[in-house]
């Protein structure tokens, strides 16, 4: 059995598109993967999509999206404003019994690895109560450097396994007169990345997203 938890270095980068995508692979390799969405804040848009992914009837939503706060904010602040906290012990169960009809399971974790989970614990802290190596997604453009480096860093402070870097293509929020040009600057993150996380950085092409799913099979 093994799990990976799927963090992303902000809101809004692919972490669940980058997610589904693994899952797919892993299945064309001949895995039965999950996904597994512990909480999810706002909707619960993400999980379904997880479920998808892995295209089997015996998975349900519940079994893979265990917490659901209707408020579309970071876990602790929709505990605080709805005045509920989610029951981790239910959450090791739900975790529990889909681990043990699926392999590997992708756990996606709302937010990035800091986001608050309670008033002491941050999303990186379910990676060391689960045992799961960690999976950064990171928007390949201006300024995915210091966000993975960063990330990176988080991780080894916190004593974790970094898995794997993947860089998402994305589109440049700011595209700026005279800046490199965005198939330059993404070539450039990732050699940079690899000199510094050698054999850890992947792309998310599908070629490169099946590499991955080999590795973590």
């Amino acid at each position: 059995m093994s799990r990976y938890l799927i963090a992303g270095s902000d809101t809004g980068v692919g972490k669940t598109w980058v997610t589904c995508r693994l899952i797919e692979a892993l299945r064309d390799e001949g895995a039965r993967p999950a996904g597994f969405k512990p909480i999810a804040c706002g909707d619960r848009g993400d999980a379904v999509a997880l479920l998808g992914a892995a295209a089997e009837s015996d998975l349900t939503l519940d079994a893979i999206n265990p917490w659901f706060f209707s408020t579309p904010a970071a876990p602790y602040t929709a505990a605080v404003i709805e005045g509920r906290r989610p029951d981790m012990g239910a959450i090791d169960r739900a975790l529990a019994q889909v681990s043990a009809i699926r392999d590997p399971v992708l756990i996606e974790v709302a937010g990035g690895l800091m986001t608050p989970l309670s008033e002491i614990d941050a999303m990186r802290d379910l990676a060391a109560r689960w045992a799961c190596p960690v999976i950064l997604v990171v928007p390949n453009r201006l300024g995915a450097l210091a966000q993975a480096l960063a990330n990176a860093e988080c991780v080894r402070a916190a004593g974790l396994t970094l898995a794997a870097v993947v860089l998402n293509d994305m589109p440049e929020p700011h595209a700026s007169e005279g800046a490199l040009d965005a198939d330059g600057l993404r070539q450039t993150n990732f050699a940079v990345l690899e000199e510094r996380l050698p054999g850890k950085v992947f792309r998310s092409d599908p070629e490169s997203l099946r590499e991955l799913a080999r590795r973590i099979r």
